[in-house]
């Protein structure tokens, strides 16, 4: 397992792509889950943290600057990344779930 000093972002984590990204990220890394609409993240983040691993979700527009930066003021928020680094950060805001093939 590594060390809990890193911390993921996902950008736009709904039912689509963001699900499994967040599923997989968060099996090594805590992670804060992003989207405007809360019941967008909440079935994510509840089954993550069920699974025993650290998610929080956070209500805000990821087009918006100032939005991400009081999100990020929050207390929740700034626990999770207090003493740890940005591992990586997922933007995929609008992503559509796609059934057919890329090629």
């Amino acid at each position: 397992m590594v060390p809990q000093v890193f911390y993921a972002i996902i950008a736009g984590a709904g039912p689509g792509t963001g699900a499994p990204l967040a599923r997989k990220y968060a099996s090594v890394y805590p992670i804060a889950l992003l989207a405007r609409n809360p019941n967008n993240y909440t079935p994510i983040m509840d089954e993550i943290n069920h699974a025993g691993n650290t998610a929080f979700g956070i209500s805000t527009d990821v087009i918006d600057g100032q939005s991400v930066g009081a999100a990020f003021e929050q207390k929740e928020a700034q626990l999770l990344v207090l003493g740890r680094a940005l591992v990586t950060a997922v933007y995929n805001v609008g992503g559509q779930l796609v059934t057919t093939p890329l090629l």
